[in-house]
């Protein structure tokens, strides 16, 4: 009885530790303070588990969102927040212009190419991961 309580405490911490979610080209688009900026990367998943991004924060902005952008009609294309993105399991996402992205509302800052600035991403699975993006144009 004991064996299996502690089979059934431990069995998601095991199974937590071989989760493993990588990011990597994380990059913003120049902005001065107090204007839009957008940050874009590739997130991989590299566990045999579905993880979840779900929220996202950085001092360079006054809100940071999750959004994707969708055709709207008539050939026209709009933008809206999500609350969440699934990375599945031994997969990639890519965050590019004109797909999902991190939105940078309210630079608290000017947001100059050849910079670096810090968001945090937050994961269901993974906990939080720091990613240091580069201010870059196209």
């Amino acid at each position: 009885m004991k064996k299996l309580l502690l089979l059934t405490f431990f069995l998601p911490l095991l199974i937590n530790a071989q989760s493993k979610i990588e990011v990597t080209d994380a990059w913003a688009r120049p902005a001065a303070t107090e204007h839009n900026s957008a940050l874009y990367m590739t997130i991989s998943n590299k566990s045999n588990l579905e993880d979840t991004l779900y929220a996202a924060k950085s001092s360079a902005a006054q809100i940071v969102e999750i959004h994707e952008t969708y055709k709207a009609g008539n050939n026209m294309m709009g933008m809206r927040e999500v609350e969440f993105v699934r990375i599945s399991p031994q997969s990639s996402v890519s965050f590019k212009p004109g797909r999902h992205h991190i939105m940078l509302i309210g630079a608290t800052k000017d947001l100059i190419a050849g910079d670096s600035i810090k968001v945090e991403l937050f994961f269901k699975k993974n906990g939080t991961i720091t990613v240091k993006a580069k201010i870059r144009s196209f």
